[in-house]
């Protein structure tokens, strides 16, 4: 039965057409994370709904495994010749010992292990990258930050913090000298107009998405304690809206970062302040991904790897299956946040599983 009607013989052989398709395209790379739990990469705070889209995407697309569970399991093997996505902080012994006892071959992963600790290590990321004009003036000491080293306001931060956790502003040095907190690094602060997470695979950026502080939470690293997270609407961007000066801009600091680390499968976060520059804030290869930036992702590692598209019909399952499903949740909710940014996608169209080529528009594919 199809929407209470019986089955047609075309409607049949467009099931089993599209089962084929699934299996001759999905399953093509492999997943190596921590652990199983959804948790580790799509955050807490998520609904059951939007956990069970998270989880159907991931089982749909990727091979997975989770080094903590099966680093030591005999009867698991990773498939030779696959791309695998490494993701994680590179900080875990027994990820370490599930590609050993793997046999995992290096030239393979989208992100080597020796590189993600570089990657979510504020401190070591800052001190390699202090040379470049685009990183905020940065202190490692509470004495030099009083003392003026990174001017007022300064930033407090604490080296593997996220979300906003473990992040404070100071306006003034008597503020910082009386904080009973702890922090592992100060640095110059940035008032900045917008903020962006845009998501490479190697040096090509596949997607942007403008972090809009939520609104009805009213915090922001303005006014937030260092105990309070911060929670962001992560805006979708059309790339064919965005300024061609901040593409260029941000290729400029990504050829710069892999001078040093070579990433795969990463992002970057970056500001633009009153004045047009931009200053990175973080890179990491292990933010969260949904069950739309999971279809993202796929397409882009699958696409670099074996070199060439997936078929429009496999992208436009993922699209009504995942995209559309899960932005009719989130339109009505972030609507203010998401009209309040420059460059978001119409998400009157991702919302629509009958607009016409809504698949396209959303993988920035070239009109046909």
């Amino acid at each position: 039965m199809i929407h209470g009607h019986v089955k047609s013989f075309t409607d049949f052989l467009n099931e089993g057409y599209m089962k084929d398709l699934i299996k001759n395209y999905s399953k093509k790379v492999a997943w190596i994370l921590q652990i199983s739990d959804i948790t580790s990469t799509s955050g807490n705070g998520i609904t059951k709904r939007q956990r069970e889209y998270n989880e159907e995407a991931r089982d749909m697309l990727f091979n997975c495994y989770a080094t903590k569970e099966q680093y030591n399991d005999k009867s698991v093997t990773v498939p030779s010749g696959m791309p695998i996505l490494y993701y994680g902080s590179g900080t875990d012994r027994k990820s370490e010992l599930f590609l050993k006892n793997k046999s995992v071959d290096s030239k393979y992963l989208y992100n080597q292990p020796e590189l993600l600790s570089l990657s979510g290590d504020k401190i070591e990321f800052a001190k390699v990258f202090k040379k470049f004009n685009w990183l905020p003036k940065t202190v490692f000491s509470k004495k030099e930050a009083v003392e003026g080293a990174v001017g007022f306001p300064v930033v407090a931060k604490i080296k593997d913090g996220h979300s906003g956790i473990g992040i404070q502003k100071f306006d003034t040095a008597k503020e910082l000298q009386d904080s009973k907190e702890t922090f592992d690094l100060y640095c110059e602060f940035i008032d900045f107009a917008r903020e962006y997470r845009v998501a490479f695979c190697k040096e090509k950026i596949f997607l942007i998405n403008e972090r809009v502080p939520t609104i009805k939470d009213d915090s922001s690293i303005r006014t937030k304690k260092a105990n309070e997270n911060i929670s962001f609407t992560y805006v979708c961007q059309d790339l064919n809206k965005v300024d061609h000066t901040f593409i260029k801009k941000v290729k400029d600091i990504c050829a710069e970062i892999k001078t040093e680390l070579d990433l795969g499968l990463w992002s970057l976060d970056v500001v633009v302040d009153k004045n047009g520059k931009l200053w990175v804030m973080e890179t990491s290869a292990a933010t969260g991904l949904g069950s739309t930036k999971i279809c993202e992702v796929y397409k882009a590692i699958y696409e670099d790897f074996y070199k060439e598209p997936l078929p429009d019909k496999f992208l436009e399952e993922l699209y009504l299956r995942f995209v559309v499903t899960g932005q009719q949740n989130y339109w009505p909710k972030m609507k203010k946040e998401i009209l309040s940014s420059e460059w978001a996608m119409d998400y009157t169209i991702l919302t629509n599983p009958k607009a016409e080529n809504g698949y396209r528009y959303f993988f920035n594919l070239k009109k046909q």
